[in-house]
């Protein structure tokens, strides 16, 4: 080797690069090196390509000895000696830096103009979140031996792959969503974490998202408009965003149409959740509270399981099958210690604060019961001091109580909150800081994750004593009072609930007006005593209350009666009421129609044709049909000239929604008006994907003089970057007659511009057919001749649920070449068929799009010998399909293995029980109750298996889970099934006894 001067890094790298590879067989892994210098795999990546030069010389050196020693042991150190000179390695890092520094300056201004970009977009570069410290900010557990550097060596499971994909499309450009569902400490957050690498790899810089404040749900309302393409969306324990009683749904619709915006894509959202909330948020209510969360998350889930494969446990501890670079020590304790292969919870410390939990006296248990009750009943994470020390008391018994020392309640909480092993106690002492408020206010505590989810599954259907509802009642905070108040409506402990909703009401909630209302009316029908109360406590400003909130009170205060508040409350919303959304208050209206409140209908429609901010043409749009519907046409009329004049046009979707509305309410006048302003002229092409429904409103409602101008201006300035874009904006165009711009857009050549790698160039290619384009049809192919939505035509087909994704999709852009692609590979010929939820819903739409000939293919690969049969639901939806299908020979075989032997007493047991029944499967309903699933199964759906135990004749069973509803929160069906309306009339006591009875004057005093 020369002597290294300014220049030489760049050779000196790709010689270190070389060595290891050629010579080293790439050992040590770059995930070996990471853990070393303490960077990501990525970013080690990224310096031995010469993609990215290292800030500090320290960590080249730390890479450059780690190599070294590699070469020690194989024997090659003294081939190279020039290679690992430190000396000359920082002699070369100076003069590269150097160099560096020169260019530098040169695109500062550059450099400075995307910054102020950046400055608006949310989240920060996904380059520079790469440490420990980052993990952990994203809420990674923190693990056992803190004294080793960096995070535990990472093991690939079947749903990191899985996960990959979704990751890899992201890359590819297509926006996508993950949801990893697992137990506490199953390793989702840290799987998340890992799958960054591929997106920080990318040329294009992504960013990373984490809305934390004002609160989780604020946090994402407040910027989402802002994101940008290339983000990654965190959002870790979603319940959190997307449970909120108040902001949840709004949060879900607007990822939904964040992940339907190709303006915007590639978007990616990562999202973590336990099974209970996954379940919460999946379920179908009524009323339906989490819709939006339903069908954003639907489709998308990827299990983690509790624990690893026997065999990669085996060889984790075997020192013949790994190797000593890329296994962690911890990870080696983990795998030889763990119980039942749950390593990535021993690595959280989970068997410390379970052990420390069992061995606790007395004092510290209380406490921790007290915890775990408050966090499954509605209590947010920040559990006050005050609540947990008062509700304690009631978790002794007599003789316990007598022998508690005076200190006891310290002892308890040092007890409780030590750490152990590198990790948080039971309890972890919270002080918010000031700008960062969750919930609560003041120091509290947080339950170790663990320990809560093992309090959720063994304290599930206990009832907390007396002393846990009365803390509450005066400590907690009242955002958890809804939440709190309907867990004690549903064990029957109707004036504690009434006092939590009561509590939370006099905050201005809402909800618990509703709730405190309709509760007192069923205890106490006529007595309205409280409902003056009641109104007064409720905000009308947008602070506090929504359009949908003041809407359903006002429907409540009509059912019960309460005509002089219901005017009343009306009165002083007009004045206190902010309207922002215009649909919300189209349905306002549409209620106050229905009530018979004429007056202040009047007076409402006046003021919001007055004052309605006409900035959002949509929502404009939205409050014009709802004042149309209950015929107040002066003030549509004024409404309609307000937004003629004033209203913004830079959105081509906010302009065609407002048009369309104008157009079918006859508004000729301001229409003529707003035409004049040259609307078209604005429309800015950030949002190209709403270019074609502006095209087909201007055409709608005749405008034939603006239709062509954007027409034209479509077909000049059209963005060539994304195919679907320009397919949809081709068909638009032939719809509406525009041949001589489609002339012109193609001049501007897209086959030869546009990514031919773009998961949409299939897309294109069908329409360029379709219009007859043939030249541009023979330029996509000749730079691909196998055109599909890319990977389509070499990804993996094994995982069943991404396949039946992928087709959705398809579907829902009506995409017939990827259809074509995809099902002409046969995916029933290839996926695992052990999955039998992933097996029925290909079935699914198999037996939906009658392919006869592809559910043969599924059949004679007889999936009924090879689907697992551990989880109810998916069984029985197998059945259903397999029913659905005509496959009597699948069914057969099927129930030969005796699933009803098999599957786990769990929550989707009334779906399997049901399909039994449907197929007079009598041997299998016997097999099942003779399990007795009324006293194993856990709580969810209890109702559910009650029913189908009731249609099979299982008496004695129904009879048992009737004894179950009271601990799981179903009172009020408990009631009807024993026929105890009067006696429990007023609720029930903590012991069982009937409530004596109250009225509201005793909530008061």
């Amino acid at each position: 080797m020369s002597e290294p001067g300014p220049s030489d890094f760049e050779t000196m790298i790709r010689s270190l690069a070389a060595f290891r590879g050629e010579r080293l067989e790439r050992m040590p892994s770059d995930r070996a090196l990471a853990q070393v210098v303490g960077v990501s795999p990525s970013t080690v990546g990224d310096w031995l390509r010469g993609e990215r030069f290292p800030q500090q010389a320290g960590q080249v050196l730390m890479l450059v000895r780690a190599i070294q020693q590699q070469a020690v042991r194989a024997g090659l150190a003294g081939h190279e000696p020039a290679l690992f000179d430190e000396a000359r390695w920082r002699s070369a890092l100076q003069g590269e830096a150097d160099r560096r520094a020169a260019a530098t300056r040169v695109a500062v201004r550059a450099a400075q103009g995307r910054a102020a970009v950046d400055d608006i977009r949310p989240g920060r570069s996904l380059r520079e979140l790469s440490g420990v410290a980052h993990a952990l900010e994203l809420e990674v557990h923190r693990h056992i031996g803190d004294s080793v550097a960096g995070l535990p060596a990472y093991l690939v499971r079947a749903h990191d792959r899985q996960l990959s994909d979704v990751v890899g499309r992201a890359a590819g450009g297509e926006s996508g969503i993950a949801v990893l569902v697992g137990s506490s400490s199953t390793g989702k957050t840290r799987a998340c974490w890992e799958s960054l690498d591929l997106l920080r790899e990318q040329t294009e810089e992504w960013r990373l998202w984490h809305p934390i404040e004002p609160t989780r749900p604020a946090g994402v309302l407040r910027d989402l408009a802002n994101v940008g393409p290339r983000t990654v969306i965190w959002l870790n324990e979603a319940q959190f965003y997307l449970g909120d009683t108040a902001l949840g749904e709004q949060v879900a619709a607007g990822l939904r149409a964040l992940l339907r915006d190709p303006g915007r894509a590639p978007v990616l959202v990562l999202a973590t959740l336990w099974p209970l909330h996954w379940d919460t948020l999946s379920r179908t209510s009524d009323p339906d509270r989490h819709s939006q969360a339903r069908q954003l998350l639907d489709g998308h889930v990827i299990t983690v399981p509790d624990s690893f494969a026997r065999d990669a446990v085996d060889a984790l501890v075997d020192p013949e099958r790994r190797s000593p670079m890329d296994v962690d020590p911890r990870v080696r304790e983990a795998a030889a210690n763990a119980q039942d292969g749950q390593i990535t919870q021993y690595l959280a410390g989970v068997p410390v604060l379970l052990d420390r939990y069992r061995a606790a006296q007395a004092g510290p248990r209380a406490l921790v019961n007290a915890a775990m009750d408050a966090r499954r009943l509605g209590g947010s994470a920040h559990l006050s001091f005050d609540w947990l020390a008062e509700a304690a008391h009631g978790y002794f018994t007599d003789a316990q109580w007598e022998q508690l020392p005076e200190d006891w309640l310290e002892q308890a909480f040092a007890y409780v909150s030590q750490p152990c092993n590198g990790i948080g106690g039971i309890l972890t002492r919270i002080r918010p800081r000031p700008s960062r408020r969750e919930s609560g206010s003041g120091t509290g505590y947080r339950l170790a994750d663990a320990v809560e989810q093992y309090g959720r599954r063994t304290r599930a259907e206990e009832l907390p004593p007396a002393e846990f509802w009365a803390a509450a009642i005066a400590h907690a905070d009242p955002a958890d009072m809804v939440e709190l108040g309907d867990a004690a409506a549903g064990r029957g402990l109707y004036r504690d609930a009434a006092q939590l909703w009561k509590h939370a009401t006099a905050h201005g909630d809402p909800t618990a007006a509703l709730r405190l209302l309709d509760h007192l009316n069923m205890t106490h029908p006529g007595d309205l005593s409280a409902t003056g109360w009641v109104v007064g406590q409720v905000r009308c400003d947008e602070e506090h209350s929504s359009l949908e909130d003041i809407t359903l009170l006002v429907r409540e205060l009509h059912r019960i009666g309460a005509q002089r508040h219901l005017l009343e409350f009306i009165d002083r919303a007009v004045t206190e009421v902010d309207i922002v959304d215009g649909f919300a208050w189209a349905r306002l209206l549409e209620a106050l129609l229905e009530v018979g409140a004429r007056d202040q209908l009047a007076a409402l429609a006046d003021h919001a044709a007055d004052h309605f901010d006409v900035s959002s043409p949509s929502q404009t749009a939205g409050l014009l049909r709802g004042l149309s519907e209950i015929g107040a046409d002066p003030q549509v009329a004024r409404l309609a000239e307000r937004a003629a004049a004033h209203s913004p046009f830079k959105g081509p979707n906010d302009l065609s929604n407002l048009l369309k509305c104008m157009g079918e309410l006859g508004l000729r006048d301001q229409l003529a008006a707003l035409f004049a302003r040259d609307p078209v002229s604005q429309v800015s092409f950030e949002s190209v994907f709403g270019m074609p429904p502006l095209l087909l409103a201007l055409r709608e409602i005749g405008a034939e003089e603006q239709l062509t101008a954007l027409a034209d201006r479509c077909a000049e300035q059209m963005p060539l970057k994304n195919p679907y874009d320009v397919a949809k904006l081709l068909e638009c165009l032939d719809t509406t007659g525009a041949h001589r711009q489609i002339g012109e857009l193609l001049a501007r050549d897209p086959a030869r511009v546009l990514p031919i790698d773009h998961p949409s160039i299939g897309i294109l290619l069908s329409e360029l057919r379709r219009i007859g384009a043939d030249e541009q049809v023979e330029a996509l192919l000749a730079r691909n001749p196998v055109i599909g939505p890319s990977p389509l035509r070499e990804m993996s087909l094994h995982n069943a649920q991404t396949v039946v994704r992928l087709l959705d999709q398809f579907v829902r852009f009506r995409s017939k070449n990827g259809l074509a692609i995809l099902l002409g590979r046969v995916p029933a010929a290839h996926i695992h068929l052990s999955d039998p939820f992933g097996v029925a819903s290909l079935l699914n739409r198999m037996n939906a799009w009658s392919l006869r000939d592809q559910i043969q293919v599924l059949l004679d690969r007889d999936p009924a010998a090879h689907v697992t049969l551990e989880y109810p639901t998916g069984v029985g939806r197998l059945l259903a399909e397999l029913r659905r299908a005509g496959a009597t020979e699948q069914i057969r075989r099927l129930l030969e293995r005796n699933p009803a032997a098999s599957v786990s007493l769990s929550s989707g047991l009334h779906v399997f029980l049901g399909q039994l029944r449907e197929l007079e499967a009598h041997d299998q309903i016997a097999v099942l109750l003779a399990r007795d699933p009324a006293r194993h199964v856990i709580h969810w759906h209890l109702d559910s298996l009650l029913a189908e135990l009731r249609k099979v004749g299982a008496h004695d069973q129904a009879t048992v889970v009737v004894d179950r509803l009271i601990s799981v929160g179903l009172f009020d069906l408990w009631v009807e099934e024993t026929d105890g309306h009067e006696r429990f009339r007023y609720g029930r006591e903590t012991d069982g006894a009937p409530t004596p009875a109250w009225s509201w004057a005793d909530l008061v005093s």
